[in-house]
């Protein structure tokens, strides 16, 4: 049982970060949060506006990694503290999906927040709490036959997590994998032998060091489907290739055949997003095979 040792507002109104502290508690040992401490947390919730962006994305962060970070974010949504500082979280609830789904866009979110390893690092949490964000804007019920579609919802959700996580202040390298990731949620579902391997180098390469995190989002968003549509195959066999072309060849080491110095010169161009364009147009030129990956620069040895 978890309770503040003096009266309930008055500990929060001295340090409102101690209501978040107190559904961490709750959500790592399995607590339950006292009554008149649980009232407290309710009425101050607002309070919490006062506190930094960064203790709150400490505190936040903290209870994502908790055993039961599902049920920590089921009580920040009921205590009204998500609302301060994440509503967009608050727009999945009661948003009814598809046929491939047994629960709302919320519920499902927590599911699959429960199917991960205990060992998903936050990028992993992070990702897969923010995976179908940008669903409730995107809804559309298709007039003839009444399906659910949510098009293009991972483009939407990509740019919310990209706002969420920066009112949070996190990191740029945390940003930019989590959006990564939210961005690409879906590419594994989307697999078909039909791809060819120059199509499965490129996902190689541009998950870089996220695709095993993209597959444990895979599974856990998989496992948050109804019964009937918890099909893993698809995961198995790109895992498959993946494994097999990654064995004859380091995609993610490949280099452009040249450095951006030797753009420059060649061209006679400044330094700008120009040279960093044409280096990634050559690295994926490697990567697809139309460039001989022997063309490739060695900084150890004189070209």
């Amino acid at each position: 049982m978890i309770r503040t040792p003096a009266e309930p507002t008055a500990t929060f109104a001295d340090d409102p970060l101690r209501m978040l502290r107190a559904i961490r508690f709750a959500a790592r040992f399995g607590f339950t949060i006292e009554p008149a401490t649980w009232a407290g947390i309710v009425s101050s919730a607002t309070r919490l506006e006062i506190v930094s962006r960064e203790r709150i994305r400490d505190e936040f962060q903290k209870i994502l990694m908790t055993p039961r970070a599902a049920d920590g974010l089921e009580l920040l949504r009921e205590s009204g503290l998500l609302v301060q500082f994440a509503p967009e979280l608050l727009e999945m609830v009661g948003v009814e999906q598809n046929e491939f789904h047994a629960y709302p866009v919320w519920e499902h979110t927590l599911n699959a927040l429960r199917a991960l390893p205990a060992g998903a690092d936050l990028i992993v949490r992070l990702a897969t709490l923010l995976h179908d964000i940008g669903k409730p804007r995107t809804k559309t019920v298709d007039s003839a036959d009444g399906r659910v579609h949510f098009y293009h919802h991972q483009d939407v959700g990509a740019q919310m997590a990209r706002e969420i996580l920066r009112r949070l202040k996190c990191s740029n390298d945390l940003i930019a994998a989590v959006t990564l990731l939210v961005q690409d949620h879906m590419r594994i579902g989307e697999y078909k032998p039909s791809w060819s391997d120059s199509a499965v180098r490129r996902l190689i390469r541009n998950l870089g060091p996220n695709l095993d995190r993209l597959f444990e989002i895979h599974a856990a968003d998989v496992a948050a489907l109804a019964d009937d549509h918890r099909d893993t195959r698809r995961a198995r066999e790109l895992r498959r290739r993946i494994d097999d072309i990654q064995s004859r060849q380091d995609i993610v080491a490949l280099q452009p055949p040249l450095g951006g110095k030797e753009i420059m010169q060649i061209l006679g161009i400044e330094p700008g997003p120009a040279v960093r364009e044409l280096k990634d147009y050559l690295t994926m030129e490697v990567v697809d095979g139309r460039l001989d990956p022997g063309d490739v620069h060695d900084p150890t040895h004189p070209r």
